[in-house]
């Protein structure tokens, strides 16, 4: 039995048991695209809700993956319901199932599996073309551009459709800009890769849920000193990363954000703290006082991180064990604080003990904690 067997029961929010599909994180998926239907349909646009509609009766499977599109989704939680139609009306007609003709109302559209971004004053979609200012093209015939594909199912991307990306919580951030930071794409290409052979390598099951939810990777510059890295609760799907030369550093960031991306998810349908944003108090991994939701969801992102390095220590990589006992120590700090301060609801408590459970494995290493090791959140 691995580490990340020995505890049971699993909420489905720290790491899904292995060998299984992600059921929990796509029983969220679903219930968040019939969410977000539900209200679009709700501003009166029913040119795309009733197709949808039509879509989550005949094929909810589809309908669902259609719906949870990273692109339209960000739009429509953001109020931009023009936008996420025409998301959802390109990924429709790119699945040749979006019926008769749907004249776009923005000037720009994009779409992730097309690896595409289409501009125009004059745009209209229909099952599996676009017509761009009078030119029509064939969705089946583009070749991806904007969004190359790392693994399947997830991207990385030089474009962002999020209307938040410059809006930062972080003291010692100023947003998340777009960017490459000087590098060429084929090094980020290269690196995101390489950090993701190495998630997949020692946990599968967390790639499994990457893919579930079109994991799209942002640039955000290149930091070759520390490094960066953000989500956003709107923008589902989505890490914004630092490129960093060392891959483990590129692989433990999209550990950390995508599990920051899950309780997003989760956020939208399981309150998991009674207290989540009314306590304040001193964070492990932060220079501000956070609310105790801020330490929950550092110890949720650290502690899988702990376990990727410690199979990756058991698999022979020695060099990551200071960096390990240093993730273990600011993890045993924060779930203090948690235990301490948090007033978790029923599946809150669930959460903090599956946690607690795999953070006690990690603790039975007994690694001493090195002086001097930096720990950025």
């Amino acid at each position: 039995m691995s580490a990340a067997e020995a505890h049971a029961p699993s909420t489905g929010l720290v790491l899904p048991p292995e060998h299984e599909p992600p059921r929990r994180l796509l029983q969220l998926r679903r219930a968040e695209a019939w969410r977000l239907l539900k209200a679009h349909a709700a501003t009166g646009d029913l040119r795309i809700a009733r197709p949808l509609a039509d879509l989550a009766r005949s094929a909810p499977d589809d309908a669902a993956s259609v719906l949870a599109d990273p692109i339209a989704s960000v739009l429509a939680r953001c109020g931009r319901h023009d936008d996420a139609a025409d998301a959802w009306a390109l990924e429709l007609a790119r699945r040749g199932a979006l019926p008769g003709r749907y004249e776009v109302r923005g000037r720009r559209v994009a779409n992730l599996a097309l690896g595409a971004i289409f501009s125009g004053a004059r745009m209209t979609l229909s099952s599996r073309a676009i017509d761009v200012d009078g030119r029509t093209v064939a969705l089946d015939a583009i070749a991806p551009e904007q969004f190359v594909a790392l693994r399947p199912g997830i991207r990385f991307a030089t474009y962002d459709a999020n209307p938040l990306a410059m809006v930062e919580a972080h003291p010692d951030k100023q947003g998340n800009a777009l960017s490459l930071g000087g590098r060429d794409p084929h090094e980020w290409i290269a690196s995101l890769r390489e950090a993701l052979a190495i998630v997949e390598r020692h946990l599968p099951e967390l790639v499994d849920e990457m893919r579930a939810l079109s994991m799209v990777l942002v640039p955000v510059g290149y930091e070759p000193e520390k490094h960066l890295s953000a989500s956003y609760r709107e923008y589902v799907g989505a890490c914004y990363l630092t490129l960093h030369p060392d891959v483990r550093t590129m692989a433990e960031a999209i550990v950390h954000e995508f599990q920051h991306n899950k309780a997003n998810l989760a956020s939208y349908h399981d309150a998991l703290l009674e207290n989540a944003l009314g306590t304040m108090v001193r964070s492990p991994v932060r220079p501000d006082l956070r609310p105790i939701w801020g330490v929950l969801l550092a110890v949720h992102a650290f502690v899988p991180v702990a376990e990727l390095y410690r199979r990756m220590l058991a698999a022979g990589d020695v060099r990551i064990q200071s960096r390990l006992a240093d993730v273990i120590a600011r993890n045993d700090e924060g779930l203090r604080t948690v235990r301490e301060h948090a007033r978790p609801t029923r599946i809150g408590a669930a959460l903090i003990d599956e946690l607690e459970a795999l953070h006690a494995t990690h603790l039975a290493l007994d690694l001493a904690k090195p002086a001097g090791v930096s720990w950025e959140a």
